[in-house]
């Protein structure tokens, strides 16, 4: 089959993230689209969602770069958008990353720099596992999670579709993140957290 142009989605700081780690497997984008021209990135700016959208579906693969600061629903929509147009998305895993050879990532999962996903994980569609996160085993990462950096979950970890884990936090073993939940940055979480609750501190609390 012939190797398909990358396109990313989006021109911010995520964006250029996905640049990098597309660039360290030695794969080119053939460049982003975004509202507007960003500058961040080394790849030219194609134009918006109309252009990609009379573009079509053949012969690309998207990425999403949309980053998420504490909340995933935007970049839901946008894979939603484009993924029922018959897009298809890029999963990606950076070379430094290390994978479980029985972790599954579904489409459109990133596991980025230096980040560990251990035995059995699963990550869900359109995930991102950011850099020297850590996903131990058994977890469930559902769809559109955002794991920040250095962020660590402990084994049997569930978190459901939409959840945010802030830069630096941990999860002990066994602890469920509800639907949409927000975890801050640095929190220590040692009980479940329930659908859409925000959470922070040591140990953390809904706040």
């Amino acid at each position: 089959m012939a190797e398909r142009d990358i396109i990313i989605l989006g021109g911010g700081g995520h964006a250029s993230v996905i640049e990098d780690t597309l660039r360290a497997a030695g794969r080119i984008p053939a460049g982003y689209v975004a509202p507007e021209p960003s500058g961040l990135l080394g790849v030219p700016h194609l134009g918006d969602d109309d252009w990609l959208a009379e573009r079509g579906a053949a012969g690309i693969v998207l990425v999403n770069g949309l980053g998420t600061i504490g909340v995933t629903d935007l970049r839901r929509r946008v894979f939603a958008r484009f993924s029922d147009r018959g897009f298809a998305f890029e999963t990606l895993v950076h070379g430094d990353a290390s994978l479980s050879p029985s972790a599954e990532l579904a489409e459109g999962a990133q596991i980025l720099a230096a980040a560990v996903v251990g035995p059995h994980a699963r990550i869900g569609r359109d995930a991102i596992v950011n850099m020297s996160a850590s996903v131990n085993h058994h977890c469930h990462v559902g769809d559109h999670v955002h794991i920040g950096p250095g962020a660590i979950l402990c084994g049997t970890v569930a978190v459901a579709p939409g959840g945010f884990i802030g830069a630096g936090a941990t999860v002990i073993q066994g602890i469920s993140i509800g639907q949409g939940a927000f975890v801050a940055a640095g929190a220590v979480v040692v009980r479940d957290v329930p659908a859409g609750a925000r959470v922070r501190g040591v140990p953390a609390r809904r706040f």
